[in-house]
């Protein structure tokens, strides 16, 4: 995986870490081997929430979100300094939710699961429920409005402390998906 970073504020490492670690715990060793090339060339943009209104998407508006194609995942993301330290890191855990919701668009769309399905709940961007979508859209949505997760242990060095940093974060859960693919 490749990584454009258009923020200020943001720990690269810290993020790129999170990202790649992610799609260790998400992606199961026969998923990894047969994308591999496309996991190779996926480009992560991570932009701030400011620049958002640029993204003909998003019609002007600045926020969170995303964009994902098969070559690129771009994720407009709040750019502020956080305590890595911090228990709760609101920042982060709102960061990663944006972040884990494109990684799944990618997997699903880069595994053909495109196939037209019922979105099964109403979602944030104003879809009914009931709506037919390719499935990488709606499971993806269903799924986060669902809070279907699971905990993933993540940890990471604090180079100017040298100190080892364990935490756990709720992340977006697509292993059964992937697995019976």
């Amino acid at each position: 995986m490749k990584f454009i970073f258009q923020t200020e504020n943001l720990d690269e490492r810290f993020y790129k870490r999170f990202i790649h670690t992610y799609a260790h715990w998400t992606l199961n060793k026969k998923i990894k081997i047969k994308y591999k090339t496309q996991l190779d060339n996926l480009t992560w943009i991570i932009r701030s929430s400011t620049m958002a209104s640029e993204d003909r998407l998003f019609h002007g508006k600045d926020g969170v979100g995303g964009v994902t194609s098969h070559t690129q995942i771009i994720v407009y993301i709040e750019d502020k300094q956080e305590n890595i330290y911090d228990m709760v890191q609101r920042v982060f855990r709102q960061n990663n939710e944006v972040i884990c919701h494109e990684f799944g668009h990618w997997i699903l769309l880069t595994m053909g699961l495109t196939h037209k399905v019922p979105l099964r709940n109403d979602d944030y961007s104003g879809v009914k429920a009931g709506k037919m979508l390719n499935f990488n859209y709606a499971e993806v949505h269903d799924r986060d409005i669902e809070d279907f997760k699971f905990i993933m242990r993540f940890h990471f060095i604090d180079w100017k402390k040298l100190k080892l940093i364990r935490k756990q974060f709720r992340v977006l859960d697509f292993r059964d998906i992937i697995a019976s693919a």
